[in-house]
């Protein structure tokens, strides 16, 4: 039998390599991999990653080599990146943290494109010191622009915190646009993980904004569940009916912790077609943790 070539795949930040009868998947975010022989594990219980590293350096090195051959950087900005550079931006946009110093290069560029490209994809990775002393540059160079004084922010420019609160809060109750949604999401979210105290409210307004990065409307629930705040409760709720965001809604009310949210659970589990968000909201009642759910769960069981 001749054998299949290797398949390739991402999802967000996680990566997969199938060759011959392993599979690799890698979040690159976290700079971790799992490892399964599909033969004898179809459903990849067992992760033989800490067994076999040779085996899992050997198929990382192609994963890599795959990373590198992708580009789906826009064609408006290709003309003014060398490929190496192009590379870096991308790998970054793909959720690789190790090429974020090199992208970080990019924020210094003359193009426009550009800096707002490489600033969208740095602020999508968790704050790297190695990059603070290029943002710092870049934010002196162009201080009107919004998504370098989130990075700024977020690398501890702490001066900015509230001329950035009151353009977020002009913009999210202005009656005509002023910020491009996803300008707004990024630059709340940054005000989130900086600890401002009316972030989680300016966030789930701004969940209810037509964000057009799906990945970026993502992390805006998985921001709001980490919260663990009251106020994350409605948005949460609110995000459900998206197809889209459902599954990450759910997850992140799993991870709230309010139990307000079982009644809602145990109406939406009924009739929830798809089986990874029907096992996301069972998970998510399991650890609410509430009498009200035991009904629920119990029927699930005996069906």
């Amino acid at each position: 039998e001749k054998p299949l070539p290797p398949v390739y795949a991402e999802l967000n930040r996680l990566k997969l390599l199938a060759e011959s009868r392993e599979r690799l998947i890698c979040d690159v975010s976290h700079e971790v991999c799992a490892l399964y022989d599909l033969r004898r594990d179809p459903d990849e219980h067992h992760n033989l990653a800490g067994r076999e590293p040779q085996k899992v350096a050997t198929l990382h090195a192609m994963l890599e080599a795959w990373m590198s051959g992708q580009s789906r950087f826009e064609s408006a900005t290709r003309p003014a990146l060398a490929r190496p550079d192009r590379l870096a931006l991308e790998r970054v946009r793909l959720g690789d943290r190790t090429a974020a110093p090199r992208a970080a290069r990019l924020l210094a560029s003359t193009d426009d494109k550009v800096r707002r490209e490489t600033a969208k994809a740095l602020l999508a990775l968790p704050d790297d010191p190695a990059i603070h002393d290029a943002v710092f540059a870049a934010h002196r160079a162009h201080p009107q622009s919004l998504l370098l004084s989130a990075l700024a922010l977020r690398s501890g420019d702490r001066s900015l915190i509230k001329p950035l609160w009151h353009v977020a809060q002009n913009a999210v109750t202005a009656t005509q646009p002023t910020l491009a949604p996803d300008a707004l999401a990024e630059l709340s979210l940054t005000l989130l993980e900086d600890g401002h105290p009316g972030a989680v409210a300016l966030v789930g307004k701004v969940s209810a904004l037509p964000i057009e990065s799906e990945e970026l409307s993502r992390r805006v629930m998985r921001q709001l569940g980490a919260t663990h705040s009251k106020a994350a409760l409605g948005p949460l709720l609110a995000a459900l009916p998206n197809v889209m965001l459902r599954l990450d809604a759910v997850r992140a009310l799993g991870r709230l912790g309010d139990r307000r949210a079982v009644p809602r659970l145990c109406r939406e589990v009924a009739g929830e077609h798809y089986v990874d968000v029907r096992a996301a909201i069972v998970r998510a009642l399991g650890a609410l943790d509430d009498r009200r759910a035991v009904t629920t769960l119990a029927r699930l069981a005996r069906s």
